[in-house]
């Protein structure tokens, strides 16, 4: 820092009042910057005291929840985010009151603090930015460091205690107002170099999928989850630790590695390609002949799913491979039909994330247009605006001990295993009456009784909150409303177990009214309610069902042909039905006729035409099938 030169008989330029010869300039060692930087260092120490010892409790509390998010966080990292976590709290985590903790210290220190400038310090640390990006400049007292999400530069003032920095390496930070500058709270944690660019891709897509509209809130929020995830972009895949099925396999991994890097493409998109491979080598065990074929498959593969550098068409990469674009497609198919399910399971996290981000999201603006007490559409059609121009604060999460436990189980919605029921069982005991709680609870138990117990007991509790008069009111647009969803994913949990029961009149009539309170079906209820009226035989019902609901899809196809057939029996009509349905998909004849077996894991996910959509409908109406009396020679001619 520069040297501030002041006259021994003019004012102290630290604030106190005194003169310079009386107060900084009496030990002519000391710099009046020095004086101030060591000020700033005591008061961030006193903040993270007072936190500790006016609020342990909660950051305590708050820690543990930080800990079961990080579900593959190990010893090393427990200790960094013990560290680190009462700083990023005190910053950015409201109390009840809707202050934090900083805010809470400056009013208890301000007052305390004699000299001018650190006063004006301390009081600009009413708020906190968190950053994470790129150190553009960086010198002996400062650096400059770009925030990737926003593009905001950063001056910040080094203390004599900072360690040297590279410029160019990503890195994270909490940040304080310094007169004009900024200070880091407590330190700059940097990343590996050799990855900066994955670090940045990284986090615009996680910030792109999160559902935030503003950049600085997101990472305000997820700060720590952000510096726990980010590094994972630059990881390298130990290709020697995998056991290849064949030599052949491990040369098209190394190999695809090495063309992936030469083209200037990202780690995490190398690394999709190379868990794919894995995934792929572990479901054949597949001897690998010709690695070239297959590493010019896998390059078109992640072309098709991840943003690389350059799009390759099938004869741009067969061109490069040697290979026309024919066999370029037919490796790929074979690649791909393999994964796909690997990949559905992917694409499905990131959708779900989204989904329930905007749920929780349209809950807010709904309860903010109730406390508003907006009535006319023109008055909730300025507010959307206003809040699109303007986006809201983050929440407080202090709140009502109802609107807490909503978080947690839109945060359970978005996770899986154990910490899933957790976060559901958290929920229950700040509010008993949230019914999706009880739905997620019921998911874990082995016992049917005690599932059906659950989905019951969250259905009729769903049902209470609403209360009969909203019913009545809101038929025929009830999923369009965020507070039914509870109820109706209890619901319908609720009416697969009576009809796996064999309960169908209570089955069906808990389907119908679930239809009849949401036309639209976004939950798919009228699949399920075409089986239970063919398992009762109520096959006019089952008929009209599919006329309501029709659809270009094997289910409906073979639906069409499985009831003309219970109902009138193997007429021409059914013939031509039949032949139509193998159109839409083959696979199905061979798995209803018993000529392929189906896989011992339903796929989870299919494309029209596939054999996974064939196994899917297969599974759920095979014992339907099987009442048509000589199925398998009928089937086969």
């Amino acid at each position: 820092m520069s040297t501030l030169k002041v006259s021994r008989n003019e004012p102290c330029p630290c604030g106190s009042g005194k003169k310079y010869k009386k107060c900084c300039g009496s030990k002519d060692t000391v710099l009046i910057t020095d004086v101030i930087d060591h000020e700033v260092l005591e008061l961030q120490k006193e903040a993270e005291i007072f936190a500790i010892q006016q609020f342990g409790d909660e950051i305590a509390n708050d820690f543990e929840d930080l800990l079961h998010s990080l579900e593959d966080a190990d010893a090393g990292d427990a200790d960094f985010y013990e560290f680190l976590h009462p700083f990023w709290f005190l910053v950015f985590e409201p109390m009840e009151d809707g202050k934090t903790i900083m805010q809470k210290f400056i009013e208890h220190k301000l007052r305390k603090v004699s000299r001018t400038r650190v006063k004006a310090i301390l009081e600009s640390w009413q708020e906190g930015y968190a950053v994470a990006g790129i150190v553009k400049e960086y010198h002996i007292d400062s650096l400059i460091i770009e925030d990737t999400l926003t593009g905001k530069e950063y001056p910040v003032v080094l203390f004599e205690h900072s360690r040297d920095y590279e410029e160019g390496v990503f890195a994270f930070a909490i940040l304080h107002r310094y007169e004009d500058k900024f200070t880091v709270f407590p330190t700059l944690f940097e990343l590996s170099i050799e990855h900066t660019a994955d670090f940045e891709v990284f986090i615009e897509n996680e910030f792109m999928n999160s559902g935030y509209d503003s950049p600085e809130e997101f990472l305000a929020d997820n700060f720590l989850e952000m510096m726990h995830e980010t590094p994972k972009a630059g990881v390298t895949l130990d290709l020697q630790g995998f056991e290849w099925p064949s030599d052949g396999a491990k040369q098209v991994a190394e190999m695809f590695e090495k063309d992936m890097k030469a083209a200037g493409e990202l780690s995490w998109i190398i690394h999709i390609g190379v868990m794919l491979w894995m995934e792929y080598c572990k479901q054949t065990n597949k001897k690998i002949q010709k690695p070239v074929n297959y590493v010019a498959a896998l390059r078109y593969l992640v072309t098709t799913l991840a943003p690389t550098k350059v799009e390759l068409t099938q004869k741009q990469i067969g061109d490069m491979y040697g290979l026309p674009a024919n066999r370029v497609s037919s490796y790929y198919s074979d690649i791909y039909f393999v994964v796909e399910n690997y990949i559905g399971a992917m694409i499905e996290r990131d959708q779900k994330k989204q989904s329930h981000a905007l749920e929780a999201e349209l809950q807010e603006v709904l309860k903010e247009i109730e406390e508003n007490q907006l009535e006319s559409m023109e008055e909730i059609n300025d507010f959307l605006q206003a809040r699109l121009d303007s986006p809201n604060p983050r929440k407080n999460k202090s709140q009502g001990t109802k609107e807490e436990a909503q978080e947690l189980i839109y945060a359970a919605l978005e996770s899986n295993g154990p910490e899933r029921y957790r976060l559901a069982q958290k929920a229950l005991e700040l509010d008993p009456s949230h019914a999706d709680g009880y739905t997620i609870l019921a998911e874990q138990t082995d016992s049917l009784q005690t599932a059906a117990q659950l989905f019951e007991k969250g259905m009729r509790i769903g049902r209470d909150e609403l209360g009969e008069a909203f019913f009545h009111e809101n038929k025929g647009y009830f999923w369009g409303l965020i507070e039914t969803r509870p109820f109706m994913r209890a619901a319908m949990n609720y009416a697969a177990f009576l009809q796996k029961i064999g309960d169908l009149t209570a089955a069906i009539t808990q389907y119908e009214e679930l239809l009849e309170l949401n036309p639209a079906d976004n939950q798919g209820i009228s699949y399920m309610l075409f089986i239970s009226y063919c398992d009762d035989e109520q096959f006019r019902k089952a008929s009209e069902l599919l006329k309501r609901y029709p659809e270009d899809s094997a289910q409906d196809a073979y639906n069409q042909t499985l009831i003309e057939i219970l109902s009138n029996g193997l007429t021409d009509k059914a013939n031509q039905l039949f032949l139509a349905a193998k159109k839409v998909n083959k696979y199905v004849v061979d798995l209803l006729t018993g000529k392929k077996k189906l896989p011992a894991d339903i796929p989870d996910y299919y494309s029209f035409g596939d054999k996974n959509e064939a196994a899917v409908y297969v599974s759920e109406h095979q014992h339907l099938w099987n009442r048509v009396p000589k199925l398998k020679e009928w089937l086969s001619n």
